[in-house]
This record gives structure tokens, sequence and C-alpha cells, in this order.
């Protein structure tokens, strides 16, 4: 797509502030640990800003998500295709460090309409049945190629594959008329 990229990890809207002049591309992962999509794109004006979608399980959803990014200035959807279910970290349950379940991370569901009106009580009145609403959106484990092409219809930005793992998924790509460039 002709951007730079950097990988770089941030924790604060301070420190995307610094990196928005940097002429940097601020990837906003879909599970954010410290703020939703629209606190985020605020704070990166004027940066190439692009959004990961783990792609939920509801279609309604997937639209919120992407009529946001579009609406907040985003210019590429990152598809994240790999994660059909939550990582074994080791460090993490050993340190019983699991932000999803006190709802960090949890910012671009709780903020999201279409998410919200899913819920029989808001994040605020039942934090547990939400997050665990949310985690189940986001581990889509029936996956595949036509839910990419949905969301390949749903937007105007261009889409990028996150997570191809196996040599029969590039394969598999291809008969699905997805390209490399």
């Amino acid at each position: 797509m002709g951007d730079r990229v950097k990988l770089t990890s941030v924790k604060s809207i301070r420190g995307l502030k610094r990196l928005s002049g940097d002429g940097l591309i601020v990837c906003l992962p879909a599970r954010p640990l410290f703020c939703p999509l629209p606190i985020f794109a605020e704070a990166m004006e004027g940066a190439v800003r692009w959004f990961q979608l783990y792609p939920p399980k509801d279609r309604k959803l997937t639209d919120s998500f992407l009529q946001r990014a579009e609406a907040a200035g985003y210019s590429a959807i990152v598809v994240t295709i790999d994660s059909t279910l939550l990582g074994w970290r080791e460090r993490d349950l050993r340190n019983t460090y699991l932000p999803f379940l006190s709802g960090h991370g949890m910012g671009n569901y709780f903020s999201d309409p279409v998410f919200l009106s899913s819920l029989d009580k808001q994040p605020e009145e039942n934090l547990r049945a939400a997050v665990e609403k949310a985690l189940d959106e986001g581990n889509h484990i029936c996956f595949t190629w036509k839910e990419l092409d949905y969301i390949r219809e749903r937007t105007k930005l261009p889409l990028l594959i996150k997570g191809i793992t196996i040599p029969m998924t590039r394969f598999s790509r291809w008969s699905m008329g997805w390209t490399e460039s």
C-alpha cells in the first residue's frame, strides 16, 4: 500500500499522541487495553490509522465495526484470521494477568451500539456477561474465506490479511480469488 510500517507497543493516550507526528501507521487492535476506536482516532488525528478486526460472529457487529472505522478516518482494515480462540499465554496465566475479565480491552465492544443492544444488561450492570459475550463474538471458530468476502463487500477500505499460517491457507485464498500484493 506504499505506507511505512513500524511495530511498537503503546500503552497510553500520551504515547499515541507522541507517535502521531512521526509519519507512522498505527494499527488499533480490536481489543485495545486502554481506549476504544473513536478515542484512538481523535488522539491520532492526522496519522495513518489501520483498524485490526477480529471478525465477530454477528455480521451486524462486523458491519458496525467497519462503519465506525470508516467514519473515524481509518485507511485500512487488518483482518486477523488466525485468532479463532484466545491464545494460551503461560506467563499471563502464571501472573493471573487476565485483563479481559475485568473489562480491559473491551472498549470497542462496550462502546458499540450493535453490541450493546445484544446484551440483556449493560456492561456496568453485568460486566461478566458483557465480557463473555464479547469474547465469544471475537473468537469466531467458524470463520471462512466466504466470511472474508463478506467483509470485503462491506467496506471500501483496503483489507490486509493477518495470520496466514499454513500453505493450504494460501492455496485456499487463491481459489477464492484473493491475490498477493
